[in-house]
């Protein structure tokens, strides 16, 4: 789990980026957890109640086709290329289920989807508790929704699985907003780390 793990953490952005492999695919999340980083991914909800591992709100950049995830279904995404972009043109990689990627790396890997969209970050819990991968999981949002829906509902208390509040600029990545949003750390944007921001929530 995360309190076991070695520090500092090293976290695998979208499994290697688009550097090594096509972004949010497993074969970049593989090369992740083959370097033994913690394997960080984005959850988007589907028209039929599904999640998948995609950072965008549209298809459009990463498969070349259009369309929005919230308005397809899991099958229309399965038809998909996730590989279709960059320098990756010339091969295939599927759309990642959040249930895939938690039953491929649970087990393994320390996990840190992100909750991308509102009534999304319950959802996602419900998919860990039931992946059995609680210890081993962080659950991140930028949406102040989704952090205090955890809070409401107990969740870090109830299941072992904690929040995490992402922010973009120093005001939003304090103390004081983890407290309130019950949140177990904070994750901010490098130009707003300098060593007041590291000294404060400590």
């Amino acid at each position: 789990d995360w309190d076991a793990a070695p520090r500092p953490w090293i976290i695998g952005h979208r499994g290697v980026g688009d550097s090594l492999a096509p972004e949010q695919t497993y074969a970049s999340f593989d090369q992740a957890a083959a370097a033994g980083a913690a394997v960080e991914c984005d959850a988007a909800r589907t028209a039929d109640g599904g999640l998948v591992c995609m950072h965008d709100d549209t298809t459009d950049r990463t498969t070349g086709v259009a369309g929005y995830v919230t308005r397809l279904r899991l099958d229309d995404l399965a038809r998909m290329n996730a590989a279709n972009h960059g320098a990756w043109t010339s091969r295939y990689e599927p759309i990642p289920t959040f249930e895939g990627y938690l039953a491929r790396y649970g087990h393994r890997s320390l996990l840190m989807p992100e909750a991308k969209s509102a009534g999304s970050a319950l959802v996602l819990v419900d998919a860990i508790r039931r992946g059995g991968v609680a210890a081993a999981t962080v659950v991140q949002s930028f949406l102040a929704s989704e952090l205090f829906a955890m809070k409401d509902a107990g969740i870090e208390r109830r299941y072992g699985i904690r929040s995490l509040l992402l922010g973009s600029t120093a005001p939003e990545c304090v103390a004081p907003n983890a407290t309130l949003y019950g949140t177990w750390a904070i994750g901010c944007g490098a130009a707003a780390v300098d060593a007041p921001w590291i000294a404060s929530p400590h």
